[in-house]
């Protein structure tokens, strides 16, 4: 483990991020470059990622939305106070087009 005490599996995440999630690219970056290679694309994606991120933040997106239909109505339902006993709720839910 190195100096500083912090992520002990950094060339993991250093990976994920240059592949951008796509792990059919993950061994040829592993198996394929450098970390100097690396560091002109791991700050290109570093800037890609800020962009993202203030794009969002503009447009009013926040963080950590419900990613589900059924957790959108787990969000609703609390907020209107409707069921303070989640598990006894049916989580039936009718999607009206």
């Amino acid at each position: 483990m190195g100096e500083g005490g912090g992520n002990v599996n950094w060339v993991a995440d250093l990976v994920c991020l240059l592949s951008g999630g796509d792990i059919t690219k993950k061994r040829l970056i592993y198996c394929s470059y450098t970390l100097i290679e690396c560091e002109p694309y791991l700050h290109h994606r570093r800037r890609e990622m800020i962009f993202r991120e203030a794009v969002c933040s503009f447009l009013g997106v926040p963080e950590g939305t419900p990613q589900t239909p059924e957790d959108s109505y787990c969000v609703s339902c609390r907020e209107a106070g409707l069921n303070d006993d989640c598990s006894s709720c049916s989580k039936e839910i009718i999607v009206l087009k």
